[in-house]
């Protein structure tokens, strides 16, 4: 029965209708030959009696008041399969079947007492021992003790409205699945504002059931404020014809929920507006998360803002102090900002894949709509040609993948700048030493990038790392030697090139790493400026002495990387050359003495 058509459930409706239209000649023709027959004499009567009973194509018979066929044409044979002495040998009734007996010997009663005729339905046993349904028109004469009848055979349009019933009902229910489905409020009002039809959602929403909303208006269900808002709007798509949709605010049990309603009207298959349909979408908890999401903005702004303000000032304080406590204010300022930075970046990128899972659920939804009625009305394929909707289903997720990529960006410099730090680490750790060069690159990236300024190009880095194991040392404080090293390179090459010691005349820092042996490592960083005059290289490692301009050192950043290798009992070295370069060689021991774990 469910694989029945809807092109095959309209040719049934519309052969019901024919048989309904026959039965309705048929019965005028009855009455008609009724008339002649009451007009003509008696011969001529009995022989158009005769021609009529014996030409009808439908079963016509005459039974007597005792129950018993007296006579049947030759349509009954062709019909039911029996013979004229099989169909009078037995009363009628035992012909009919058990469930349409009551019904069929009252109509037989009402003739009996005298009514002229009667119309009424039945099923006759056929002689294979199926049944046929006929309907029947008789009349009766009391005088002469006889019923006469015709009937015909409806047994096609029986089954025709009973498959059609089953369609109904079969589609009635695949409609309120669908509607059930749908975790929205969805509803159906006729014209009057009556509701004709919703889901279970929509009436989880009013705390009704279904059949309690079945035709009430809003009136009953809502304030009369709020009623009188909704049917403004009401009249307002039916007198239009337009699709509205608006963000509507819903005071149920005193909490106010955020609903984004969608309204237009329904058309017969004449396209006459017959009532209107809607679908509201709770967004309340869309709406907090942006508002949320605003006010996070808000403060990143303001946070940014006062990010700039401490730049400023510390960038007018750091001509003023000296290494050690330029290098501690770098340090703690560097944490602060990662801290501060961290944490509406991971709200951002935390937020972005929910925003991205609600996207895929529009998305999908659309395209579900989109499968389920791809006979859009114009006002929506108008709609969707104008957002260009598959450009928007294409981009959006790229756009997103964008975005997360730039957060997952910010994480790993934000990582960088607190590894650099180290403020909670202030102990001795066991690290990997890569890991902190690596970090401090980051947070000079901005001046390797910056220097084709002084230079034309940017600063090219180098790196011939070499497998390493752990190393024991305070972190932090390594962390400055490779700062104020790596910083007094950039300082040299701004001043130009010497050697070319890659084959190519741009600025490059070299940064190489390997074990010595069981118990020591090495760190070279070479660049390939102009060198360190001999007077100068025998009093670089002296507190105070600089060759900078004001303003561009204090002197105390080699001075204070030598004390923190001698601190971690380690080595470093410097060899350079007027227009050769110049090389730094920190040596290190693997294990500390004083390191307990």
């Amino acid at each position: 029965m469910n694989d029945i058509s809807p092109s095959e459930v309209a040719a049934m409706q519309e052969r019901i209708l024919q048989l309904e239209n026959t039965e309705q000649e048929l019965r005028g023709e009855l009455q008609r030959y009724k008339q002649r027959f009451e007009s003509c004499d008696l011969c001529d009567r009995k022989e158009a009696g005769e021609y009529f009973f014996e030409s009808s194509l439908d079963l016509a018979c005459i039974a007597g008041f005792d129950g018993y066929f007296k006579r049947i044409n030759a349509v009954w044979g062709i019909t039911l399969g029996y013979t004229l002495a099989e169909m009078t040998a037995k009363p009628f009734i035992e012909f009919v079947h058990p469930d349409d007996r009551e019904a069929t010997l009252s109509a037989a009663a009402q003739l009996a007492e005298g009514n002229t005729v009667v119309s009424f339905e039945n099923r006759y046993r056929c002689k294979d021992g199926s049944y046929r349904w006929l309907l029947w028109n008789a009349t009766s004469s009391t005088a002469n003790q006889l019923i006469y009848a015709t009937a015909r055979d409806i047994s096609d349009r029986k089954q025709a409205e009973t498959e059609l019933k089953q369609v109904n009902q079969n589609l009635r229910m695949y409609l309120k699945a669908a509607l059930e489905s749908i975790t929205d409020p969805l509803f159906i009002k006729d014209l009057n504002g009556r509701y004709v039809l919703t889901n279970s959602a929509c009436g989880k929403v009013l705390g009704k059931t279904v059949e309690e909303m079945m035709g009430q208006d809003d009136y009953s269900l809502f304030s009369l404020e709020f009623a009188r808002h909704i049917e403004a709007i009401d009249r307002k798509v039916i007198a239009s014809g337009q699709t509205f949709r608006a963000e509507e605010e819903i005071v149920l049990d005193g909490e106010t929920r955020t609903y984004l309603t969608t309204k237009d009207v329904c058309r017969s298959s004449q396209g006459d507006i017959i009532g209107l349909v809607g679908i509201a979408r709770d967004i309340s908890d869309r709406k907090q998360a942006e508002e949320a999401l605003q006010n996070s903005e808000t403060q990143l702004r303001k946070k940014a803002q006062q990010l700039e303000l401490t730049l400023h000032e510390l960038r007018e304080t750091q001509v003023q102090l000296i290494q050690s406590e330029k290098m501690s204010g770098l340090g703690q300022m560097v944490a602060g900002i990662a801290h501060e930075i961290n944490n509406p970046v991971n709200f951002i990128h935390g937020n972005l894949g929910h925003v991205a899972e609600s996207c895929q659920d529009l998305l999908e939804l659309i395209r579900l709509y989109q499968e389920s009625f791809p006979q859009t009305p114009p006002e929506i394929q108008e709609c969707i040609e104008d957002t260009d909707l598959d450009f928007v289903s294409d981009d959006l997720p790229q756009m997103l993948d964008s975005m997360r990529m730039g957060t997952d960006r910010i994480r790993e410099i934000v990582l960088a700048l607190r590894n650099f730090s180290r403020l909670d680490e202030a102990g001795m750790k066991e690290v990997d030493l890569h890991e902190g060069i690596e970090s401090t690159l980051t947070v000079i990236n901005s001046r390797l990038q910056g220097a084709y300024r002084q230079v034309g190009a940017a600063i090219a880095v180098r790196k011939l790392y070499g497998t390493l194991p752990p190393i024991q040392c305070y972190p932090a404080k390594l962390n400055q030697v490779w700062l104020n090293l790596l910083t007094n390179a950039i300082d040299a090459l701004e001043l130009g090139t010497g050697i070319d010691l890659h084959n190519a005349l741009i600025p490059i820092i070299t940064i190489q790493t390997a074990q010595l042996d069981s118990q020591w490592l090495q760190v070279k960083i070479q660049d390939n400026g102009m060198g360190i005059p001999a007077k100068v290289r025998d009093k670089i490692f002296d507190p105070f002495f600089t060759t900078k301009t004001v303003g561009k050192g204090t002197g105390l950043g080699l001075s204070v990387c030598y004390q923190i290798v001698q601190q971690h009992g380690g080595q470093i070295e410097v060899s350079s050359r007027p227009g050769k370069g110049s090389m730094f060689a920190i040596a290190l021991p693997i294990k500390q003495p004083q390191f307990s774990t």
